[in-house]
């Protein structure tokens, strides 16, 4: 099996069929083409560099000579990919006649062709070597089906406008040859009203992949199967081109995550070739607004963007809505009215930034690819050890410290260290110890990368039991952090909530309040009032409040902050219902039992409707109600054992 990845010609049939996956729709739509009326009209196919074209043909090829009816009427012929030769429309035919006498093997072809090659006159050329294609096809009692590459340079490029006046006369003459082409790109001579092909083809688009095909291609290639929303990361990463799908599920096979820079560096070596000669096809212009696109990575207005090439921005978006058209950029989303850019296959970006000499571009390419392949859990639990846990002895790796560093900022954003259970995060402990360690030994103690880490560190010491340690650990993070981020630093403020919260947890409940007390002004004014930590810092200070003896104070400020949660989050917000059950609770221990029946009633169906039926808030509701049904007007206090259940709800841990 040959590896050949942009040649299709290096491949037999049988592979040629077997890497054909997707595209079977534009397959059947050609081949029923081809049993249409005399004369079918000719056809062009168009799409990106890397999208199937030539293996689309070249299935095409095969499809004919494994349908009878087809095999008797069309004799395919597949042109070699670069016809730089062809400058004329005779250049055309005696390539095609060459072709045809080494792929028939026919030495009288053969002789044919050697004596036009001493043809001088240009039209007689022209003429002769057309008619010795047509014979060749006749005397099989075929017509000929031309398959021929790049017709957008052989017209645009390399032939000039009366060229293709003549090609066009010569297709629309002999009936007996019909001529599927590809192009990269559509151009003037098909677009433009009196140009010679205007309306003239049979157009096929193709398309980037969707969801679905992608899926397909990549269980195909590497025989992992992408479902759900599984695949739409490696679709995003390529652009749904199948080429830059297949180098990444060559990629994604690597068995040693521990590789994984050098195998990435390898694979943008590999393909250099590939994306350069792409990227330098593009005229020049277009090609700085694309590469100035490509470094600055996020999706990027036009002003953005001339503001890094100093051009205007009118010229700028002229030139990113030529490269749209082209299907190098896409527009991804609007912000206030402004239409943002990116490329369309982020493969690119990370050719241009591996290729940076300050390696900065590596971490942000690594931790790009990674990303896009797995999901936040699967860093944490895949990758991030790999890169982390070196070997005994061996010194820390500073692009693997980085690019761990970018790792777990995007794993704490979304949140895998809170939603783990302690077990799970307990055994995390080494691991993050280890690249508290490296990163204190490569970035330094006042780097934003090295304090995340501790902060993730104090927050699973503490969820892994040891409350003591994890407090002591976020007082000196928190005096480190006032130092290097500032006291109103949304990092700051969230080590605070943790001393506060693993106060409380140590046994100073009326210290932890006081702590709780003095954030939540500094939230107000940093964060703003309907913030969701401030809102959570409220909670606190009324879990607090309650806890120390004042039921009265307690209800009074879980029923204010309720009114919040409910316009700031929403009503059936899991925080709201949270809310809902201190209020009702906290209305049953200050006397009220009727209206706490009525309370947790409603809000009993509120979360059955909202958590389900099983979830352990639900439960708890449900058992409220039954205690309240069951205590009526006689009883004078909640059972011990229930106020212990409702006070270890579920808080945020800090």
């Amino acid at each position: 099996m040959t590896l050949a990845v942009h040649n299709i010609t290096h491949l037999g049939d049988d592979e040629v069929t077997s890497r054909f996956v997707v595209r079977h729709h534009e397959l059947d739509e050609l081949v029923a083409h081809l049993t249409e009326d005399d004369p079918p009209r000719h056809a062009l196919v168009i799409g990106q560099r890397g999208m199937g074209k030539s293996l689309l043909l070249r299935r095409l090829a095969i499809s004919v000579a494994e349908n009878d009816d087809l095999a008797k009427r069309w004799l395919p012929l597949v042109l070699r990919e670069e016809l730089y030769q062809a400058t004329s429309v005779g250049d055309l035919w005696m390539s095609a006649l060459h072709q045809l006498a080494v792929s028939l093997g026919d030495a009288d072809l053969t002789a044919q062709h050697q004596a036009l090659q001493a043809e001088r006159d240009p039209a007689r050329l022209e003429t002769l070597a057309l008619q010795r294609l047509l014979a060749a096809a006749r005397s099989r009692g075929q017509r000929l089906l031309l398959l021929a590459e790049n017709l957008d340079m052989l017209l645009d490029d390399q032939m000039g406008a009366t060229e293709g006046w003549s090609l066009r006369q010569a297709l629309q003459t002999e009936n007996n040859l019909l001529l599927v082409a590809t192009a990269v790109t559509t151009f003037a001579a098909v677009e433009e009203a009196g140009e010679a092909f205007y309306g003239f083809f049979h157009r096929i688009d193709l398309h980037p992949l969707d969801d679905a095909s992608a899926r397909l291609l990549w269980q195909k290639l590497t025989g992992a199967d992408l479902a759900g929303d599984r695949i739409v990361p490696v679709r995003i990463l390529t652009g749904g081109n199948p080429r830059l799908l297949t180098v990444m599920a060559r990629f994604s096979t690597s068995p040693d995550l521990r590789d994984l820079r050098h195998d990435l560096e390898l694979l943008i070596d590999e393909y250099t070739a590939y994306f350069k000669a792409n990227i330098e096809a593009l005229p020049v212009v277009e090609r700085k607004v694309y590469v100035t696109l490509a470094d600055i990575w996020a999706p990027a207005t036009a002003a953005e963007v001339a503001e890094r090439t100093r051009m205007t921005s009118s010229q700028v978006s002229v030139h990113l809505g030529r490269l749209v058209r082209r299907g190098a950029v896409q527009a991804v989303e609007h912000d206030e009215g402004r239409q943002r850019y990116e490329l369309s296959e982020r493969l690119y970006n990370l050719y241009l930034l591996m290729r940076t000499p300050d390696g900065s571009g590596r971490v942000r390419a690594l931790v790009d690819i990674l990303v896009h392949l797995f999901t936040p859990a699967g860093l944490e639990r895949s990758v991030l050890p790999g890169l982390v846990q070196r070997p005994p002895g061996l010194a820390p790796d500073r692009m693997n410290v980085l690019v761990a560093s970018r790792l777990e900022q995007h794993i704490d954003d979304a949140g895998v260290w809170e939603r783990m259970a302690s077990r799970d995060i307990e055994a995390r402990l080494p691991m993050l110890q280890a690249l508290v360690s490296s990163q204190l030994a490569e970035l330094g103690d006042d780097h934003p990368d090295t304090l995340l880490t501790r902060a993730n560190l104090a927050l699973a010491t503490g969820r892994a039991g040891d409350r003591r340690r994890a407090l002591g650990d976020y007082r000196r993070l928190l005096a480190d952090c006032e130092r290097i981020l500032g006291p109103d630093h949304s990092h700051t403020l969230e080590i605070r909530h943790g001393v506060a919260f693993n106060t409380g947890q140590t046994g100073h409940p009326l210290t932890a309040l006081n702590l709780y007390r003095k954030l939540v002004p500094d939230r107000e004014r940093t964060l703003g009032p309907d913030h969701p930590d401030t809102l959570n810092t409220r909670y606190e200070v009324a879990y607090y409040t309650g806890a120390t003896g004042d039921p009265h104070t307690a209800l009074d400020l879980y029923r204010k902050l309720l009114t919040d949660s409910e316009r700031s989050l929403r009503p059936d917000h899991p925080d709201t219902l949270d809310t809902r059950h201190q209020v009702a609770y906290y209305t049953g221990a200050t006397g009220d039992f009727h209206t706490a029946l009525d309370l947790y009633r409603k809000l009993l169906t509120d979360s059955e409707r909202s958590l389900g039926p099983d979830h352990a808030d639900t439960f708890i509701a449900r058992r409220q109600v039954e205690y309240y049904s069951l205590l009526g007007r006689t009883a004078s206090s909640l059972p011990r054992e229930l106020r212990d259940v409702v006070w270890a709800r579920r808080r945020k841990d800090g």
